[in-house]
């Protein structure tokens, strides 16, 4: 199997420090009323809180860990001196996070860690359970899975995180249509459900909770029309790519609604597509977060 190098890429965090005084006191006055507006309009934000918050703030904490974790092993083992520096500046960025991050938690009245019981977890997400309430298969108990999905939602018209309720108009996945019927025309003559899954502490990903190196090739008869269910079981939004074939994405309904290359998977969504496997071979199927692709969210899927 062909090995990828990874490049890195990391956004440039600049800090803007104000100093400013003033002799005359009606504006220092002024100021300072400001001031304290702000501050009183910025606690009351902080204060406003619902579950998502909770769980996006539980879930960065161990990412912004795993992130201190890699930075230390290019410290120790990494031969590029650009990569060296990267990782350095990369690592000093994540405990100012975490502190708020963990600030946030402790101004909320909520645990650091997310709870087994669900009460402060993502909406329709559960950790530690290795199978869910919608009657769909049980995964492997396993260190590779610390999540599941509890209740499967199929929306395709969330903006996402951070795009909600912005008053702006966001394109989501429900707006986009083919401009022509479905090209194969039949309905899928079986279905394969497949479950994203990771855990966010070792940071390790795979489908059905089964990293690529140990597993076994996807078998599609050539020929064959099938329909593929991705359930996202993880706190991370995952596009999934299959070389080789089309992906036919249906609506909520089962109809046929567009043509993709790349199905992208929210956390806690079902997304189901048709494929016509007509290209005899061995394609990649995988998600195209490379570093996941890289940590096992990958498969070989065998057109015979």
């Amino acid at each position: 199997m062909r090995k990828y190098l990874l490049g890195i890429s990391a956004a440039a965090i600049a800090a803007l420090v104000v100093g400013c005084g003033s002799s005359d006191t009606g504006a220092s006055h002024q100021m300072d009323e400001t001031s304290t507006s702000a501050e009183s309009t910025g606690s009351a934000d902080q204060a406003e809180h619902n579950d998502q918050d909770i769980a996006f703030a539980q879930g960065m904490i161990p990412h912004h860990q795993q992130a201190i974790d890699m930075a230390d092993m290019a410290a120790e083992k990494a031969s590029n001196a650009q990569v060296k520096d990267l990782a350095s500046r990369i690592q000093a960025a994540q405990d100012p996070e975490i502190q708020q991050l963990t600030d946030m938690l402790e101004m909320w009245g909520a645990p650091t860690e997310p709870t087994t019981s669900g009460e402060s977890d993502m909406p329709g997400m559960d950790h530690g359970m290795t199978h869910d309430e919608t009657g769909s298969k049980p995964l492997p108990d396993s260190p590779w899975v610390d999540m599941r999905v509890m209740s499967v939602s199929k929306a395709q018209d969330d903006p996402g995180v951070g795009l909600r309720g912005n008053g702006r108009r966001v394109l989501t996945l429900a707006d986009l249509r083919s401009d022509f019927a479905d090209p194969d025309g039949r309905e899928p003559g079986r279905t394969l459900e497949l479950h994203l899954t990771g855990s966010m502490e070792r940071y390790a990903w795979g489908f059905d909770g089964v990293p690529y190196s140990e597993s076994q090739p996807l078998r599609f008869d050539y020929g064959e029309r099938l329909r593929i269910v991705l359930v996202n079981d993880t706190m991370m939004e995952h596009p999934i790519h299959l070389h080789g074939l089309w992906s036919d994405l249906e609506d909520a309904s089962g109809a046929f609604q567009l043509r993709k290359h790349t199905i992208s998977v929210p956390p806690g969504h079902l997304r189901s597509y048709r494929v016509s496997a007509d290209a005899l071979g061995r394609w990649a199927f995988h998600c195209h977060m490379l570093l996941h692709m890289e940590l096992g969210m990958f498969r070989e899927v065998r057109v015979e």
